[in-house]
This record gives C-alpha cells, structure tokens and sequence, in this order.
C-alpha cells in the first residue's frame, strides 16, 4: 500500500515563497538558509548505534538561542521530547506544526532542537510536560515559536517539511 507521505526540502528562501506566496516568513534569518551543514537523504552513522539512517530534513546551521519564527499561520499538531542526540536528550524537543499552503495543500513541519521550555523554578520541561506543551495552538506567521537549543556537534534548526500526510500516526519516523 502506497503510503502517500512527501518530503520536501528547500533549495532556499524562494521555496517559501512558492509554498506560502509572497507573505512567507522564514523561520530564521534568511543569511542563516545559506548555512546548510546536513542535506535531506544524507546518512549519519552516528545514530543508532552506529547504523546508517535517513535523514528526513535540513539542517541549518544557526547560534544556539536563536529564535526560530512561524512562516505562516497554524496549529501546533504534536511535540516531541526527543533530540535525536541521547547527550541533550533533557534539554531540546522538536515541534510539528500544520500548515495549509496557498494551494490548499496541508504540510506538517519539523522543527527540531529547539531548547526545551523552562518552568518557573528554572528547571527544564519533563519529556511528559513536553508532549502536552502547545498541543493545539494556533500559531501566526512571524511568531516566535521557539529558540535553538544546544546540540553537541554544533547548534542548528532541523527542518522537515512533509506534505500529504495521510498516516499521521506513523509521523515522524525512521529517521533525524
């Protein structure tokens, strides 16, 4: 059974403009979008212990505490604890937030490695507190949705953008 899922990945700020017409908002600063350091499909082996897997995103190099923005309007759908890195497992989560493009096309995006949110005792969000946070917001174009967390290579926003999805239950899987 054809499972229907998409990725798309962007080549630049232009791509923004084609999903979300001309009143797109990049979510970080568009001299960040030149600053790529992990293409869409590229492997990594040093997940998973040690095996190959596929990444599913763009990763933007960017300075950690860098706010990252909503390019359009839309609603938070689903926020993992995960980091994809067990050394800041405690301290990042990832976003999934779903847009309608101009075209009427639903998209879920990623955003990964946002430093996890803090509660007024100063310490970081459980992974349970996590998983609740935002879930069903609207979210508007320009919105700070999050800032960059630490990461132990090197700070950076991990976009994913998939279109169609038709199995959300399965979103995201089988990759970083």
């Amino acid at each position: 059974m054809a499972r229907n899922v998409v990725f798309v990945f962007i080549l630049g700020a232009a791509s923004f403009e084609v999903a979300f017409g001309d009143g797109y908002i990049p979510p970080l600063d568009l001299h960040y979008l030149e600053e790529t350091t992990s293409n869409f499909g590229a492997q990594g082996d040093d997940y998973q212990e040690g095996g190959k897997v596929w990444h599913c995103g763009w990763d933007i190099f960017c300075p950690e505490g860098e706010l990252v923005k909503s390019p359009a309007d839309g609603i938070v759908v689903r926020c993992s604890p995960s980091s994809w890195d067990l050394d800041t497992a405690g301290q990042n989560y990832a976003m999934c937030i779903r847009y309608l493009t101009t075209t009427s096309e639903r998209s879920t995006w990623i955003f990964g490695h946002l430093e996890r949110p803090t509660n007024p005792d100063g310490t970081k969000y459980t992974d349970e507190q996590v998983r609740k946070y935002r879930i069903g917001d609207v979210v508007r174009a320009g919105e700070v949705i999050g800032k960059i967390g630490h990461y132990r290579k090197s700070p950076h926003l991990h976009l994913g953008i998939y279109c169609n999805l038709q199995y959300p239950q399965e979103f995201p899987s089988g990759g970083y």
